[in-house]
């Protein structure tokens, strides 16, 4: 009986239909509809279960960056963290629309919300290369416009791979002191 309904488990995962992910004009319907808490509560979970669209505003595309933007005015401290986050993760993507929204709101600074959450428990390598990558694509954009912005990022992200080569080199320095003499 165990064995059956394991069977029928795994085959309706395996051909269950992902979810569609939800669209910016369906969020954008919900907080004019419902507000910004309530549509957080429903979009944007700090769980792990139901629907998040905080990968949409990786996407870097400017209607769920401006989502991002207005429903910080309503989010709490996981929230708020995910919010930018996601909005620097997009930086790499779409540096024109991430840029244009530098200081637009106090909490929108190069050092809160241009670089995704990096942790600690994190590869401080794959940390770096992507700093690299980010460093590389704001050296390359050249949107006159933007350039204030550009070069307030590339300050932080030169700080960022500072701290993180001190916590490599760090990291390097315990593993020698683990090695048995010679």
């Amino acid at each position: 009986m165990w064995t059956s309904l394991a069977v029928v488990a795994l085959v309706a995962a395996a051909t269950a239909v992902p979810l569609k992910p939800v669209s910016a004009e369906t969020v954008e319907a919900y907080i004019r509809d419902r507000g910004g808490r309530s549509t957080i509560d429903k979009f944007f979970p700090c769980d792990e279960n139901g629907e998040s669209a905080y990968a949409q505003i990786a996407s870097g595309d400017k209607r769920w960056l401006a989502i991002a933007v207005h429903l910080l005015d309503n989010s709490d401290a996981c929230v708020t963290t995910s919010l930018l986050s996601s909005i620097g993760a997009a930086l790499p993507r779409a540096p024109a629309n991430v840029l244009r929204l530098l200081e637009t709101k106090p909490i929108l600074t190069p050092s809160r919300a241009y670089l995704p959450f990096l942790s600690d428990e994190e590869d401080p390598n794959q940390q770096m290369r992507y700093l690299r990558r980010v460093e590389s694509i704001l050296r390359k954009f050249s949107d006159p416009s933007l350039r204030t912005q550009r070069d307030k990022c590339l300050r932080e992200v030169r700080a960022m791979k500072v701290l993180i080569g001190k916590a490599l080199r760090h990291r390097s320095g315990e593993r020698d002191a683990d090695r048995p003499a010679l």
